[in-house]
């Protein structure tokens, strides 16, 4: 049958050529430098097998491809590791590069959002920033006063992604240590962490140090959803202050401080990744096979390729090597 035979293809679209390659969950995601394509097998497509010349699919997934560092290094950089390494025990390598690209999924669509809300805010005070605000004769009034449009719809959508991305990060842990834990309960995963791998393992530390910031995050989305009689999260769109200045959105949940929303939804979506890359990295380090002296280290600059912009290796040290 002709879907059984031998073949290629070509891929249209995007600059270059195809760079690198990743199956997930059963399908075939396929990168060149600014765009992802996914590729559906003819049994993908007709498990049962009713049609005897069934083609491939290929489709254009994402305007992001391998040169973004979160393609390269969250997801490709890692499962090229995972794949170089042995483990103490028993890990399940598919399941843990399935919660990475994921994460990776959910930290491109904060940027995206992130991204679109910059674009509209710089849309609205660029002009402001050449001409100055408009004011009726009398300077009673300000008619029409800037506002981000659907700003509390941008927000949640990218509350609900970084809370699902911590949520994932969580799932990773197990993965990794077996901890039975999965929601992003980060007390109670340290304190598994201090009864099991110590105090001086980098889990422990890891999650102490962040745990106030993952649950900051959590907060602005849970108290959005679900706001009670003390605390709820307030979205502020452009406001006028006495000083007659302008003031950009903020965020903030009750009785905390506020934050600039763009700024922080920046700095937001650059935490997720670093803070992703650095557990993963780490875990493997902490579990990998004791037998052999594995070590992970960063790329030269100069010998980083843009096209794909992997930064760490995982190889083994000959320095700590047995000698015969």
């Amino acid at each position: 049958m002709k879907r059984d035979m031998a073949g290629s293809f070509q891929v249209n679209g995007g600059t270059g050529k195809v760079i690198r390659t990743c199956v997930v969950d059963g399908h075939l995601e396929i990168y060149k430098i600014d765009k992802t394509f996914r590729a559906k097998t003819p049994d993908g497509l007709d498990l049962e097998r009713k049609n005897p010349d069934m083609p491939w699919v290929i489709s254009e997934h994402s305007e992001y491809g391998c040169g973004h560092p979160v393609v390269a290094r969250l997801l490709l950089q890692s499962r090229d590791i995972l794949q170089g390494a042995l483990f103490s025990r028993a890990i399940d390598q598919e399941k843990i590069v399935t919660v990475l690209y994921d994460s990776k999924e959910l930290i491109l669509k904060c940027e995206s959002i992130m991204l679109a809300l910059g674009q509209e805010m710089d849309g609205i005070e660029t002009p402001l920033r050449e001409k100055g605000g408009e004011m009726d004769d009398n300077l009673r009034y300000i008619n029409p006063f800037p506002q981000v449009k659907d700003l509390n719809d941008l927000c949640s959508r990218f509350l609900v992604s970084a809370k699902r991305c911590i949520q994932n990060y969580a799932v990773l842990i197990d993965h990794f240590y077996g901890t039975g834990i999965r929601a992003p309960r980060f007390h109670k995963i340290k304190e598994w962490a201090r009864n099991n791998v110590g105090e001086d393992s980098y889990l422990f530390k890891i999650v102490s140090e962040q745990e106030p910031e993952f649950l900051r995050i959590i907060n602005l989305r849970n108290f959005q959803e679900h706001p009670n009689e003390d605390k709820k999260t307030e979205i502020k769109n452009y406001t006028l202050l006495p000083e007659m200045a302008i003031k950009q959105p903020e965020w903030f949940v009750t009785g905390e401080d506020s934050k600039y929303i763009f700024e922080d939804m920046r700095d937001i979506t650059s935490y997720l990744f670093q803070i992703g890359e650095m557990l993963f990295l780490h875990s493997v380090l902490e579990n990998v096979s004791k037998s052999y002296p594995y070590k992970i280290y960063m790329v030269e600059e100069e010998k980083i390729d843009e096209n794909c912009p992997i930064a760490y290796r995982l190889s083994i040290d000959d320095s700590k090597l047995k000698k015969i």
